[in-house]
């Protein structure tokens, strides 16, 4: 489980939500139909312009919705293959989904070079809902893939934090990598590259 607190889900999602009162308006509205012409006129529109409101109060929320999940924070992905004994070779990784990737590797200029075995990428970026890594253990030459699920377990405050990840026993763990400098007495388990930061365990 996540140790962030996350927004609440709705109950109903907002298609439904907007069906739900377009109903009850109609059933007043017809309610008003047996109603004296001057209390029907009166009451009609008062009606109406409570469903535009609500109408666009809902789909002013939507957009907020939509705004949030798409905007970009500055934080990253950082990783080195070659630190903390892990004896890997990377052959590929993505941050963010398969049908829309934030950072990839390898890209189409490192096909010649082979995959980049250490990453630093920071900046402005959507946050991404997942981490994929592909390696190959350099011991027993056999193929690992791993894809884990960051949607949830991401601090609410993104802003300068750095995702990094190693390869143990050939698992993935990955951290967050905070921006704030850790305490000496602080115990530490994570990539030795960034032990003078504070990092949280994932998984």
């Amino acid at each position: 489980m996540s140790n962030f607190p996350s927004k609440a889900t709705p109950r109903f999602p907002i298609d439904q939500r907007i069906g739900r009162s377009s109903h009850v308006f109609q059933r007043l509205l017809a309610h008003l139909a047996l109603q004296p012409n001057k209390t029907r006129r009166f009451a009609t529109l008062a009606l109406r312009s409570m469903a535009i409101v609500a109408l666009l109060a809902m789909i002013g929320g939507l957009g907020a919705c939509a705004t949030a999940q798409s905007r970009e924070v500055f934080h990253g992905l950082h990783f080195d293959a070659f630190a903390d004994g892990q004896n890997i070779e990377i052959l590929a990784h993505r941050y963010g989904s398969k049908e829309n990737p934030i950072i990839i590797n390898p890209t189409p200029a490192d096909i010649a070079f082979g995959p980049r075995q250490r990453q630093g990428s920071s900046g402005g970026y959507r946050i991404g809902d997942e981490l994929y890594v592909k390696w190959r253990d350099k011991a027993t030459n056999k193929v690992y893939e791993e894809t884990f699920i960051l949607k949830g377990k991401l601090p609410v405050d993104m802003n300068g934090v750095r995702i990094t990840f190693l390869i143990r026993e050939n698992r993935m763990v990955v951290y967050v990598v905070l921006d704030a400098a850790r305490l000496r007495t602080e115990p530490y388990d994570g990539p030795s590259i960034f032990q003078h930061s504070r990092v949280l365990k994932l998984n």
